[in-house]
């Protein structure tokens, strides 16, 4: 039972720093609130994607070693900035290229933010085809995760790697809904323009 209130105390303290959030933003003028919700996700994303690489990779037998650090975070992190827009805006994209602007800061790379942008994009259409709307498996999304991940040659641990991150993705989607209430509830509707 103390595990239980533990547990509820938690989420409680974690939606309570949401809600502060929420309305700190919500305070804010308009381009300033773009921005500043932006950088919040951003920050989210970053850190629940870097939490799942560094669980993950620290597991004795990880069915992601194999692979860069570097090259799993990105792939999640881009799956992170996915189910992000898709769960808070419905897939339509009014804070990514201010998000997408703080990763490429953050994260050095030679290519243009142009040929970043598509790389991105490109992903992006692979998650929404792959995600199954229908029935709610996400069989099929996780692997071609994990396929951008290793590549597409059948590996022993590769419905291993699927369920993990069907798990990450499922824990997401938990997280942005709440989000989602917390931003409904105090009426803070960022990214949409005003009438």
């Amino acid at each position: 039972m103390a595990l239980l209130d533990f547990i509820r105390r938690l989420v409680s303290k974690t939606e309570q720093e949401h809600y502060a959030k929420c309305m700190h933003l919500k305070a804010l003028a308009p381009d300033q609130q773009r921005k500043e919700t932006a950088a919040y996700l951003y920050e989210l994303c970053v850190r629940h994607a870097g939490i799942f690489v560094q669980e993950e990779t620290r597991k004795q037998e990880s069915p992601f070693n194999g692979v860069s650090n570097a090259a799993l975070f990105h792939e999640i992190l881009s799956m992170t900035f996915w189910l992000m827009d898709k769960k808070l805006f419905k897939g339509k994209k009014p804070l990514l290229p201010a998000m997408h602007e703080l990763y490429f800061r953050s994260f050095h790379a030679s290519d243009t933010n142009d040929a970043r942008t598509e790389a991105l994009n490109k992903r992006y259409r692979v998650y929404a085809h792959e995600w199954d709307v229908i029935s709610g498996h996400q069989d099929e999304f996780g692997l071609a995760v994990a396929q951008a991940i290793f590549g597409t040659e059948e590996h022993i641990r590769t419905r291993e790697r699927v369920f993990w991150i069907v798990w990450y993705a499922d824990d997401l989607t938990k997280l942005f809904g709440r989000i989602k209430r917390i931003w409904k509830s105090a009426g803070f509707r960022p990214g949409v323009e005003s009438e």
